[in-house]
């Protein structure tokens, strides 16, 4: 099975999974947010889980290409930057979450989830 096809069926099933929990829950999500982006540890640990995630897709699947496959790739290296970016600027974390919080509609990334998850979930399984 071709990489990308493969990452596209797993990031696909995320990105929906996801999406659904931001329509579904979206006060949820924002209070859980906010009590992340205020314990300092649990702030390092996201940025590890998402420079660990960001790096195994970089490193395996850096595919510029004018296709659907540079959609992993550019999630990928969103990931990568921000996993950098919340280990080594924690202040940059802080303030991203100030503005998450007061700016982001949590509802409008949902359906942008969901199509983007639905698209790959096409791709990857038909």
């Amino acid at each position: 099975m071709d990489l990308s096809v493969y990452l596209a069926k797993i990031v696909g099933i995320w990105m929906v999974v996801a999406g659904v929990a931001l329509l579904r829950n979206p006060s949820y999500i924002k209070e859980m947010a906010a009590d992340f982006f205020k314990v300092k540890s649990a702030l390092y640990l996201g940025g590890l889980m998402a420079f660990i995630i960001g790096l195994l897709l970089v490193t395996s699947h850096n595919v510029w290409v004018l296709g659907w496959p540079v959609i992993i790739t550019v999630i990928g290296w969103a990931s990568f930057i921000k996993g950098v970016l919340f280990i080594v600027f924690p202040d940059y974390a802080e303030k991203f979450s100030e503005w998450y919080l007061e700016k982001v509609n949590v509802r409008v990334f949902g359906p942008i989830y969901i199509l983007l998850g639905l698209f790959l979930c096409w791709i990857g399984y038909f």
